[in-house]
């Protein structure tokens, strides 16, 4: 990660874990507008047809800038997906990223 006054990320990042037989795949990446973000969404759409679910997260800017930011469950229960995933990363304080 660079420095402005806050972390942000400079390559992409991919981690995969196993839950109770539930494949669970994350990316994350430096994005520089929402609309990039989404592009980069359907992307991973197409590269994972058969997932339930593509929950995400971005913040576009400085942490904590909730007009910045959007988040969405993709099916989950309201607030039980994307919700989380913003969270967490807002307490680490990083900006300008993409969580899928």
């Amino acid at each position: 990660m660079s420095q402005m006054n806050y972390p942000v990320p400079t390559e992409q990042a991919f981690t995969e874990i196993m839950i109770k037989k539930s494949r669970f795949i994350a990316y994350a990446r430096h994005i520089v507008s929402r609309e990039a973000g989404m592009i980069w969404l359907t992307q991973i759409k197409t590269e994972y047809p058969d997932a339930r679910h593509h929950c995400w997260a971005y913040m576009i800017g400085r942490p904590h800038c909730a007009t910045n930011a959007g988040m969405g469950d993709d099916g989950e229960p309201s607030g039980t997906a994307g919700k989380p995933i913003l969270n967490v990363l807002n307490h680490k304080g990083i900006g300008y990223y993409t969580v899928l």
